[in-house]
Formats: structure tokens, sequence, C-alpha cells
């Protein structure tokens, strides 16, 4: 039982940087800004191009949402499925950051490394030239343990699941806890 124990908390750990969600509830009220701007893109999802209409992309300031696709649409020219987001703000300057919500694995990413600063009436983006919003989980961790720093050890050895499927991707990484202080770690 103790170790079914350990493997459900690991499988918890591996997946912590992932938001599982419901479809979001993402939504802007246009009446509430005097400004907007518009932006036309494609989601890369872990490195692969979605073809997937129903994912979503959303741009916010904080947690408040000033633009949201719930709908891709395939532009044949370039063979690719596009999103648009008109966004809103009541100033310029304002910085922007996406979130898309993976309809197909049931997963919300954020973006760290893209963001927009509004500028009123700007088009950044065509379908002929979208942006490229990436979306991946998150960077590699930095765990590591010093074994000198204790005196007793256990091993644990199990599998990984990720909604209900057994992980075969040899770059996956688990870590072994207490607080915030990393016990052991298995990263090949």
């Amino acid at each position: 039982m103790k170790r079914i124990l350990n493997l459900v908390i690991l499988a918890g750990i591996v997946t912590s940087g992932i938001v599982f969600a419901d479809t979001p509830d993402w939504s802007v009220n246009p009446s509430d800004y005097e400004h907007t701007a518009s932006m036309t893109g494609i989601l890369l999802l872990e490195g692969l191009q979605s073809e997937d209409p129903s994912d979503m992309v959303a741009a916010f300031v904080g947690d408040e949402c000033r633009g949201v696709d719930a709908q891709g649409i395939y532009f044949p020219p370039s063979d690719q499925w596009i999103w648009g987001i008109t966004l809103y703000a009541n100033q310029e300057g304002e910085d922007l950051t996406f979130r898309v919500y993976d309809a197909s694995d049931d997963i919300e990413y954020e973006i760290e490394n893209f963001s927009y600063t509004f500028i009123s009436d700007d088009i950044a983006g065509t379908s002929e030239d979208p942006v490229e919003w990436a979306f991946t989980t998150t960077d590699l961790p930095d765990w590591s343990v010093n074994p000198s720093d204790y005196e007793h050890t256990s091993s644990v050895t199990g599998i990984l699941l990720f909604e209900g499927m057994q992980s075969d991707d040899p770059s996956d990484m688990v870590a072994a806890f207490v607080g915030d202080e990393v016990r052991g770690v298995d990263a090949e």
C-alpha cells in the first residue's frame, strides 16, 4: 500500500506543471474597453501545430481576460489552422500574456516567453504571416539532491501515468520531496 501511495504522489509531482481543466470560461465584455487591436496566429503545442478547431487561445492582463478565440479556422492557402483575437484595452502600453486550452488533452497552458504590449488599432500577424503562440508545459526543473546530506536511503520503482496513460518518454522526470526540499530524483 505504501508503494502505491508513493507512485500516486510521484505521478502528482510530475503533472504539477500542467493545469488540468474543464473548458475555460474565458470571456470579455467589449463594452468595458475603449480601444482594440487584433492578432492572428497559429498554436504550437509542445512543438506541434494545432489542427484542432476546438482549441482556444486567450489574452490576459493579470487574470483579466482581454480577448479570446474559441474556434480556430482552416486557412487553405497556407494549409493550417489559425486563430484570431480581438484584444481590448482602455490605454496603450498594457502588457498582455496568453493562455491556450488544448481541447483534445483537456489541458490549459500558460505561455512564458511571448507577450504583447497593447497598441490601439494595431494588427499583429495575418493569415499569411501569423504570429506563433508556442506553448509548452514547463521548462525542465532544476531538481537535485546531495546524497551525502542524508544518513538513510530508500528506493521506489514505478511507472509514470499521465491521464491514465503510461509514459514511454525516457526524458520524463520524477522527484520526491519533503516540503520544498528535493529528496530524490530520476531524470533518465
